[in-house]
């Protein structure tokens, strides 16, 4: 083989190498932020289900005596209640 043309399938090669890895690099990201997504979805279900059940378990204008005597927060809203 002539230089000029080992020069040239060597480019080649490495070209389609480093497209390989941007599209395998590519589909790894699409799919970790499928992943982070589905994650924050259940984790914004668990979030719920646990203030639904916090609110069961004792109204949200009780004093927790834990905390310092200060009001819990609400679950809905997260602000202090009156």
């Amino acid at each position: 083989m002539s230089e000029n043309r080992k020069d040239s399938v060597d480019a080649t090669i490495v070209d389609a190498v480093l497209d390989l890895g941007t599209t395998w690099a590519a589909y790894g990201l699409r799919l970790g932020r499928t992943a982070l997504i589905e994650a924050a979805r259940a984790l914004d279900a668990s979030g719920k289900t646990l203030g639904e059940l916090a609110s069961r378990i004792a109204p949200p204008a009780e004093v927790d005596s834990a905390h310092g005597g200060r009001e819990q927060a609400t679950p809905s809203t997260g602000d202090a209640t009156q």
